[in-house]
């Protein structure tokens, strides 16, 4: 068991990649087995269209992240190998990104909200735009998800 809440026991590494300079990597390490020494328990690496602020999010044994320039990865947790990368319409994206019900939802600092398929096609289910400046990152409770814009914040529902 590991000892910590992370997917397949592996922990989902970030760091910066300022305006996809390409220094930015995404790492993933495993939490379970190995040595102390964290060279060791590396388990892949993404350097491309790596995020610069917006945090991934895994789910069906699966991370998504994006890039700020909307650029979307969906690579296996265990892995790291790539099952899509798409570029979606608006950006940029600093928020991070969350799931529920089975998706994925992407807020751009635009205003645009692309809402995946939680699998390995990345089906766009709905894109959505509001006006303002997004840069928080969605929260979901209850079957609402709440959009904050620096000018007012957004609760949808069905």
């Amino acid at each position: 068991a590991s000892p910590v809440p992370t997917p397949e026991g592996i922990v989902i590494a970030t760091s910066g990649n300022p305006g996809g300079g390409g220094k930015g990597r995404v790492i993933a390490v495993n939490t379970v087995d190995g040595s102390g020494d964290l060279s060791s328990r590396k388990v892949w690496t993404q350097p491309k269209s790596s995020p610069d602020s917006s945090t991934p999010v895994a789910l069906n044994g699966l991370v998504f992240m994006t890039a700020d320039n909307g650029v979307v990865t969906c690579v296996e947790v265990k892995t790291g190998d790539v099952k899509f990368t798409k570029r979606l319409s608006k950006g940029p994206y600093h928020a991070s990104l969350v799931a529920g019900d089975n998706k994925i939802y992407l807020q751009s600092s635009t205003g645009t909200c692309t809402v995946l398929q939680a699998d390995d096609t990345g089906k766009v289910l709905a894109e959505n735009t509001l006006p303002g400046q997004f840069y928080a990152t969605p929260a979901i409770s209850d079957g609402v998800i709440f959009l904050r814009a620096y000018e007012r914040i957004f609760a949808i529902a069905q």
